[in-house]
């Protein structure tokens, strides 16, 4: 009912102007002011939620965000989301590391390939988390450019993966 009314297929009656100022919390004049004096349209929730307000250019702006900084609920979900994406991406590094070069040079089985990786990782720490630092940030920055500094970034990694993967698996061939 309301997407027709706002599309003007429909003109509501008065019992649902009343329907909808009860749901919205406001008053019946809200609906049927004159729209030349209203300048802003705004949005809000029930239960205390931060209002959205659309001016008459139609921009849209809200102050969930700064008020969302202040809120120690969004905080903790803000710290535990990043943790959980820095485990994802740790465990995805570790069992690709070396993976991806090794499937592709010795044409061996993904889980012999995961399992060599994993071995790298523990035998080598702090060079490969200073590895996973370094594509980490140039991955930021190529994402900071607007994705054209991907187009650099991605095949400087996948060059120094390569040779990373070269210097730390023995070849026997």
């Amino acid at each position: 009912m309301i997407s027709r009314i706002e599309r003007g297929l429909t003109i509501p009656s008065v019992e649902i102007l009343m329907r909808l100022a009860t749901v919205f919390d406001k008053s019946i004049n809200y609906f049927v002011e004159d729209v030349s004096t209203s300048h802003e349209i705004v949005h809000t929730r029930p239960g205390g939620r931060d209002k959205t307000v659309y001016d008459d250019e139609h921009n849209m702006h809200t102050e969930s965000f700064t008020s969302g900084l202040r809120d120690p609920q969004f905080m903790s979900f803000l710290i535990v989301f990043l943790l959980a994406g820095l485990v994802f991406a740790a465990i995805a590094f570790t069992i690709s590391v070396i993976a991806v070069p090794m499937i592709i040079h010795r044409g061996v089985t993904v889980s012999t390939a995961i399992s060599t990786s994993i071995r790298a990782v523990k035998t080598n720490p702090m060079p490969m988390f200073r590895w996973a630092a370094t594509i980490a940030v140039l991955i930021a920055v190529g994402l900071g450019l607007f994705f054209v500094g991907l187009a650099i970034a991605l095949p400087i990694i996948g060059h120094a993966s390569w040779h990373a993967y070269r210097e730390i698996v023995i070849d026997n061939e």
